[in-house]
Formats: C-alpha cells, structure tokens, sequence
C-alpha cells in the first residue's frame, strides 16, 4: 500500500516504522505516551500515517479512514484524510450477500458459456485467420476482463473470511 506524497512527488511504500494502538482507551493513551517519551516522531521524520478501522455493528456499516500528515523540511504539515465506508454485506459473506452474487454468478457462467462456444470456433476455424480479426480478439479480452472483475469482486470475501470477521457476538 504506497503513498504519493502531497508535498514532494515522494512515494512512501508502506514502510517504516509500525505501532499498533490496543483498542483500550488508557492502554492506547500510555502507548503514545510512551511514543513521545521516546521522541517517536523527531526532526528526521517525513510522513505519519494512521489508519482507522472502524465497525458499527447496528449499521452494519464498517468505514476505513487513512490521515496522512507529511512534514517537509520547511517546517510545516500537508494533510490528507480519505474515507471509505462500505456496507458490511460487500465483504462478509451471509444470507443477503449470497443472494446479491446470484446474478453474478449467472453472468459468470454465460461468461463460461461464451468461452466454451468461442474456444469451439477458434478450434474449428483456421487459427490465423481467427486470430486476426479484431473481434475475436475484443470477445476474448472482454470475457477475460469479466472474469478478473468477478474474482477481484470475490477476493474481500476471501480476505475477511481468514481474518475472522466478523467477530463473534459477546467479544467485545
């Protein structure tokens, strides 16, 4: 996850140094204090990043939130916040998601479909006069690009699936 920065056509790349704030109050509290003490952001220091991740459960909407503050050597602080909420259901899998890929999922198998008949004719038709008209070449890409979109679309449910997430009611 890179950065370009505001001030400077730097690009931060994700790397550095990383803490973890508890989700406690007065644990979070004595970790920047502990930050401070230890002179954590110094002269030396280009750019600070939070992110925030934040679940309503009664919405059931979750937002992530990214504050960018990138200090150049001229002393002074470029901000940049950028938010983005989403309803839980695009992620986790459940009963309404489920319903809502259906017609996902029978495009996708169209999709199969045209590739099967498109494959056929490629087999039975010379190759090289196939393979030069534009079409042909336009069907194949749109397929494919179909096909990376719904796995694209499919990849949060996968990712949220390892994470455990949602977690179990109680938990909190």
């Amino acid at each position: 996850n890179s950065y370009y920065g505001r001030w400077s056509a730097t690009r931060y790349q994700g790397s550095g140094y990383v803490q973890v704030l508890p989700t406690n109050y007065s644990e979070a509290s004595a970790v920047l204090r502990g930050l401070r003490d230890v002179g954590w952001i110094d002269s030396a220091t280009r750019a600070l990043f939070v992110d925030l991740t934040v679940w309503n459960p009664a919405s059931g909407l979750i937002s992530l939130a990214k504050l960018a503050v990138e200090l150049p050597p001229t002393g002074e602080a470029e901000t940049f916040l950028r938010l983005r909420t989403s309803h839980v259901r695009m992620i986790v899998p459940a009963e309404q998601s489920v319903l809502l890929l259906l017609p996902e999922a029978m495009l996708v198998a169209m999709t199969a479909f045209f590739l099967f008949v498109e494959g056929r004719r490629a087999w039975r038709s010379d190759y090289v006069d196939y393979l030069l008209s534009w079409w042909n070449l336009l069907e194949w890409c749109s397929m494919a690009t179909f096909l990376a979109a719904f796995t694209l679309r499919l990849r949060p449910y996968w990712i949220v699936s390892r994470s455990g997430f949602p977690p179990p009611p109680g938990s909190f």
